[in-house]
């Protein structure tokens, strides 16, 4: 670049503005600061032309440090891919300052790193690997619209909107909550129902519509999820069995002595590379060959303690104490059509039961509110004023919620009006697509018997005009032997004949077999498709039913705990009026008042009659 400069200030071609910027463009390329912005804008356009810059012939030339290029391409890819997204990576990191957790040790180390190809069980299982790694990357990538459909407007463990956080993410549960890799467990699913070499995408979505179960999680969720998984084996200090100076034996003594819990600590932890070091250490100060042969023994029998601590005691059998685990294990069931019948109506019985009897709940709280409440007179406000207006408050909520549940309800089944009309729609549309088929199907077999009885009546006619040619041609001929021989070409021809139409008769057979197997596969296609769409008509509107009924369950819940809270007070107030005899005990005066009141009050009553 300098040389240029200097080339158009001799000759005079360059002028002024144009050496300046020149100088500034040069300026720029020597800055660092200008490099690493360059990479952070244009780091992806590198990356795909990357492969484009260099030949292969290029590749297996020497570079500079004497490796090959092939190995200097691969750490400028690699740094590329970790620019800005690296895993010690931190927010407030600057670009132009090396991490002190990043050392040349480690670079040299991954320089060396052993390249050799792969044989044996090690490629086959990098092979396994890799192709059940592309098949998860197709699987999510085929289903990802799907699961971005089943978003909620709410996250399904906290209920928060996106006026309560930044993001709200489409995911599936497994088991009843959110779970990041349950991809993994569908896929397994599905691999065991069909075979792990099945890759079909229309196969996986029609599978996946049928057992996936959503979930919409937000971002605090989220990030408590990660903080459960970072400290779920973290052991705080101190924690565990408190141990005391005499509940420390030798080995040779019994085996019941106090058992630590494990200790779990990470190798690339800090606490680990520290308790390394301190081993390393001690085991050079001590000498000898490790691990020693006692120690082995000693774990081995502290492997056995803690099995025999994870079985039941003795203790425990003796007064009758089972696992709960072991006692709640159902195991597997294999349940016939009849038994998974009634399985269901139980449990669709049960259900039932438990809406009527909340229901009937409802009710009777509802009238021991309004028994209450005409137990408190208007005229003793100046005592009990404040509870029966608490009481009122507590009747109008009721009320509210009575018609939120009326309006709810209405709009449910508004809702599964719509979703019957779809899936009337879908199966009227399977059933045209059957007819339509069926239709198909007996044109195919309409055609194939024309076609053969065609061929059939074609080949009897030649076949019987050779029979009359022979049969006059014996007529003609006196002679015995040439009868005879006209006779047996005769009885030669009707065998053809015959042979010929059987074989035409299992030809035509195997045509309209297989046309009506295909028939047949494709109705099955069918039935599993309206099966499926049917399952998910059902698991939509017991979803629709589940969600109305949670939101009434929990408000009418909440009500309740008050109302029960306002009995307890109200009942209890009561009950000390009546006992101490307070209306006797209003001042004269104004029990004077409330007398006139209510003469008053019966006058005008009369007087309006």
């Amino acid at each position: 670049m300098d040389d240029v400069i200097a080339s158009k200030l001799a000759i005079g071609e360059g002028r002024q503005e144009d050496l300046e910027q020149e100088r500034q463009e040069l300026q720029a390329l020597n800055s660092e600061s200008f490099r690493h912005k360059f990479i952070d804008k244009n780091r992806p356009w590198v990356l795909q032309h990357l492969v484009e810059l260099m030949t292969p012939r290029s590749l297996q030339d020497i570079g500079l440090d004497g490796r090959p290029l092939v190995d200097y391409v691969r750490d400028v890819y690699s740094n590329l891919m970790n620019v800005g997204e690296g895993v010690n990576r931190r927010a407030d990191d600057r670009s132009d300052i090396s991490s002190d957790d990043y050392s040349d040790d480690d670079e040299e180390k991954r320089r060396q790193w052993d390249r050799t190809p792969l044989e044996g069980n090690r490629l086959l299982i990098a092979q396994i690997w890799l192709q059940k790694a592309r098949k998860r990357r197709v699987f999510t990538q085929a289903v990802a619209a799907i699961i971005e459909k089943r978003k909620e407007d709410h996250c399904s463990a906290c209920s928060r909107t996106l006026g309560n956080c930044k993001t709200l993410t489409a995911g599936l549960a497994w088991n009843g909550s959110f779970d990041p890799y349950a991809i993994d467990s569908l896929i397994k699913l599905f691999e065991d129902n069909y075979s792990p070499g099945e890759s079909s995408p229309s196969l996986w979505k029609a599978f996946f519509r049928e057992n996936a179960r959503y979930s919409t999680i937000c971002n605090i969720c989220l990030d408590q999820m990660e903080q459960q998984k970072l400290h779920k084996d973290v052991r705080h200090v101190g924690a565990g069995v408190v141990t005391r100076p005499g509940d420390i034996s030798s080995d040779d003594e019994s085996d019941d002595q106090v058992l630590f819990d494990p200790v779990i600590v990470e190798r690339s932890s800090d606490e680990g590379r520290m308790m390394k070091k301190w081993l390393k250490a001690a085991r050079e100060k001590v000498g000898g060959n490790f691990p020693r042969k006692s120690a082995m023994e000693q774990t081995d029998r502290y492997l056995d303690r803690m099995k025999l601590r994870s079985k039941p005691t003795k203790k425990a059998i003796a007064v009758g104490i089972e696992d709960p685990e072991s006692s709640q294990s159902w195991g597997k069931l294999d349940l016939n059509v009849k038994e998974e019948g009634i399985l269901t109506r139980w449990l669709s019985e049960a259900r039932h039961g438990t809406v009527k009897r909340f229901d009937k709940k409802s009710a009777d709280v509802r009238s021991q509110l309004l028994d209450v409440l005409d137990s408190f007179d208007v005229e003793d406000d100046w005592e009990t004023g404040e509870m029966r207006l608490e009481g009122n408050a507590l009747k109008i909520e009721g009320d509210q919620i009575t018609k939120k549940r009326v309006s709810s309800e209405s709009q449910m089944t508004q809702r599964l009006e719509a979703l019957h009309s779809n899936i009337q729609i879908v199966e009227e549309e399977i059933d045209e697509r059957r007819n339509e088929k069926r239709r198909e199907l007996e044109a195919s077999l309409s055609k194939l018997q024309t076609l053969s009885q065609r061929k059939k009546e074609s080949r009897t006619l030649e076949l019987n005009k050779k029979i009359d040619d022979l049969q006059e041609r014996c007529s003609n001929d006196e002679s015995a032997d040439a009868k005879a021989g006209y006779e047996n070409k005769m009885a030669a021809l009707h065998s053809l004949a015959q042979a010929e139409m059987e074989a035409e008769n299992g030809q035509l057979q195997s045509e309209v077999n297989e046309l009506t197997s295909q028939f047949a596969d494709y109705s099955k296609i069918l039935d599993r498709e309206l099966h499926s769409n049917l399952q998910r008509h059902e698991r939509d509107c017991q979803t629709l039913r589940e969600k109305t009924r949670k939101d009434f369950v929990y408000l009418e819940s909440e009500w309740q705990k008050n109302v029960f809270f306002w009995l307890d007070k109200a009942t209890r107030k009561l009950e000390a009026r009546e006992r101490d005899g307070m209306k006797n005990s209003v001042p004269n005066a104004k029990r004077a008042r409330l007398e006139q009141r209510k003469i008053k009050k019966r006058n005008d009553q009369a007087n309006i009659g």
